[in-house]
């Protein structure tokens, strides 16, 4: 698995609290900390390991993991709104343009999130992302781990 340094995490320019005194606090006598190492520490914000996870994948697994995300507060979704299934459509075909960026799945892609953005808008956004934040916080990062493996993976085991 990889590691990261002092050095690659201010190569990387975190938010100012991050400053080299503070990391050192974080790596303690460690020269360098492994991805896992990472999503386990517990003086690290989850916001701030899925910034840093969230850096260390491609575009592709970023969006994969968004789509796993969205799906769990989907069920919110679909108990509001039981007949609008454009929130589940949009993440359907962001699956399918991770998987293949053509031009025609992008535009797709695309025209249904708009879909799904303006339903919910509707939406109690705010007592919803209470709840599902703090219900699948270790969920999302466990899966993000999940997809920094698979990038690490050779091709034929990626998605």
């Amino acid at each position: 698995m990889n590691v990261v340094t002092i050095t690659d995490v201010i190569a990387m320019r975190p938010c100012p609290r991050y400053t080299e005194e503070h990391l050192q606090k974080i790596f303690g006598r460690r020269k360098s900390l492994s991805y896992c190492q990472i999503a386990a520490h517990k003086a690290i914000s989850h916001a701030d390991k899925v910034w840093f996870l969230l850096r260390r994948i491609s575009i592709k697994f970023r969006v994969l993991w968004a789509c796993d995300v969205a799906e769990d507060v989907l069920k919110l979704w679909q108990n509001y709104a039981k007949d609008d299934n454009r929130p589940a459509e949009a993440i359907c075909l962001a699956r399918i343009c991770a998987k293949n960026p053509t031009p025609k799945n992008r535009a797709a892609a695309r025209a249904a999130a708009y879909a799904a953005a303006e339903a919910a808008a509707y939406t109690a956004y705010a007592a919803a992302y209470a709840a599902a934040r703090a219900a699948v916080e270790k969920k999302q990062l466990t899966r993000l781990l999940e997809y920094v493996k698979k990038e690490e993976a050779p091709d034929d085991e990626g998605e």
